[in-house]
């Protein structure tokens, strides 16, 4: 009888040794920033491209945002801390290539929602984070088209250059 009494505390002690570092772990999870992506625009001379985020929630967010080519490199980028119902974009003409570029340009906008700094506070939502992406006239101003930034990633595995 005292065999079995032994071997179930040593059990016991087994299970909450295990429980303890878990459950510390569960309550540190790393909440991954939040990514707003375009797909693939292409503009030419004479036109720009604009990104832009408009927070709608009850706090301040901090963002970047960027214009990469197809190959994933940075072509310009800007970060800003955002205050509830507050807008800033970014712009990108096609002026700003370098010469040898060809005459028509392909640009990915991306949005990046930078993880809270409270460790308390909770992550940006998705349906809390408008972003848009337009091309238009550099001389008229007039806008050729848009769209919105609709997809919403989470993931820590979402491929970006300047992750590190």
């Amino acid at each position: 009888m005292r065999p079995i009494n032994s071997f179930l505390r040593v059990a016991a002690l087994a299970v909450a040794l295990v429980a303890i570092p878990t459950i510390a772990a569960a309550q540190t999870i790393e909440i991954p920033n939040l990514y707003l992506m375009s797909n693939l625009l292409n503009f030419t001379k004479g036109q720009a491209v604009s990104i832009d985020f408009c927070n709608v929630d009850h706090v301040a967010r901090d963002v970047k945002m960027y214009f990469v080519d197809m190959n994933g490199n940075i072509l310009k980028m800007a970060s800003a801390r955002v205050a509830p119902g507050q807008a800033v974009s970014l712009n990108f003409a096609y002026g700003e290539m370098p010469r040898s570029s060809p005459t028509r340009v392909g640009v990915r906008g991306v949005i990046v929602l930078a993880t809270p700094p409270e460790p308390d506070s909770t992550p940006p939502e998705p349906d809390l984070s408008l972003g848009s992406m337009q091309v238009y006239d550099v001389l008229t101003g007039k806008t050729m088209w848009g769209l919105p930034l609709i997809r919403g990633f989470r993931n820590p595995d979402v491929y970006f250059p300047t992750d590190q």
